[in-house]
């Protein structure tokens, strides 16, 4: 559904105060709640105690239908801010896009003026009643006017190959490594609990750690929510590396272009040396368009630290013209039909044969991006996303 006929879905005008950040998401909802005829204020955020007194004025001068944030970016741990935003009778709306365990550790007061949407749907029962008061599922999208759909006409002139554009997953590990406080008995087994973690993805790094390493358990769960959290993500950021590792070494078969790191080039190892081609990452927007256009086959490797969840490359590559070949999951086969809006493999162990499919269905490629293309602009879409924030806003406040 067009943004126009969204606009006629909305019961009333709305005024949007936007918690703006350096985060992928956020410029996108800025453009699509505009394209709704929403009036939007964008406060930057600044890790400081005048932004709570610049939220407030801003509150009471823009007076908005409810402020809308980025994975609870503006707010505290001990819900001081929810509780000031509570007595100005603003209403405020967090969507995470990212595991809530690292910004949420303590529940939200139970009469807290809180909406939490969630890109995981997994996180649905722990957030709704539990953490918060009331949570729901809301999946990422695609934002039109950064990729702009196209139509491949000839994709056996116009691309070629198989290809992977993503990071190798340390950056993240040692960002985490920086802000953790690991104790030596944690740092020795990490790597050997993240191993048995993607090998048994389903488990979940908690139970994991129950089953594999009980006194290690029981150390971590005595620590603060927050170090708590960080040895989690740490085992989910390892057990990820290990997954995507093992999907692009899968690959080297067909000789696919890497896109990202240059340290792809040293964690494949010797053994990979001439078997693929690396690229710079290329930037979000036209150039990641015209990347993924360039491609025969697309391969998304999704993240095990929200594997039940879809990534932004789900909906982009195809709106953009590009063909995705993406892990089967629940989440996937909600937004679309699988092998006719969506081609899948089941795990690294299939990568290789499903893309080698692909690679000779020039056609089916075609089929697949055209009712991919129709499925995204008809329902997910990032106005399509704004206009659901905003009905369910009206609804509980």
């Amino acid at each position: 559904m067009p943004a126009a006929q969204l606009t006629n879905t909305l019961r009333r005008r709305h005024r949007v105060l936007l918690i703006g950040q350096d985060y992928f998401v956020v410029p996108e909802l800025e453009r699509a709640l505009r394209a709704l005829g929403v009036a939007v204020a964008v406060l930057p955020f600044a890790q400081n105690a005048a932004f709570v007194r610049q939220l407030l004025l801003a509150t009471a001068s823009f007076r908005p239908s409810f402020i809308l944030t980025v994975n609870h970016v503006g707010l505290d741990g001990q819900g001081h801010v929810l509780d000031l935003l509570r007595s100005a009778r603003a209403p405020l709306a967090s969507w995470f896009v990212d595991n809530h365990e690292t910004y949420l550790q303590r529940p939200a007061a139970p009469d807290a003026r809180l909406m939490v949407f969630t890109w995981n749907p997994e996180s649905v029962a722990a957030l709704d009643g539990g953490l918060v008061p009331r949570a729901q599922y809301l999946p990422l999208g695609a934002d039109p006017g950064v990729f702009a759909p196209a139509n491949p006409t000839n994709p056996t002139e116009d691309a070629h190959g198989v290809g992977f554009v993503g990071g190798t997953w340390a950056a993240n590990l040692a960002r985490t490594m920086r802000a953790g406080r690991f104790p030596a008995t944690f740092l020795r087994r990490y790597r050997e609990l993240g191993a048995l973690l993607a090998a048994e993805p389903d488990l979940g790094a908690e139970a994991c750690l129950r089953r594999h390493a009980p006194e290690l358990w029981e150390e971590i769960a005595a620590a603060n929510p927050e170090g708590r959290a960080l040895h989690l993500e740490l085992l989910r950021q390892e057990a990820t590396r290990l997954h995507r590792l093992r999907a692009v070494r899968a690959l080297l078969p067909l000789r696919p272009v890497i896109a990202g790191s240059r340290l792809w080039e040293r964690m494949l190892g010797p053994g990979a040396a001439g078997r693929f081609t690396w690229r710079p990452g290329p930037v979000y927007g036209p150039e990641l368009a015209a990347f993924y256009r360039s491609l025969a086959v697309n391969v998304n490797i999704t993240s095990l630290k929200s594997r039940a969840s879809l990534n932004q490359r789900v909906f982009d590559a195809p709106l953009c013209g590009g063909f995705l070949l993406t892990e089967a999951s629940e989440a996937l086969a909600q937004c679309f039909e699988s092998g006719v809006e969506a081609a899948c493999y089941k795990g690294p162990e299939d990568l290789a044969e499903q893309a080698r499919h692909w690679l000779a269905d020039a056609a089916g490629r075609v089929r697949t991006v055209r009712a991919a293309q129709k499925r995204i602009l008809a329902e997910h879409t990032y106005a399509h996303r704004a206009a659901r924030i905003i009905e369910t806003m009206d609804a509980a406040f």
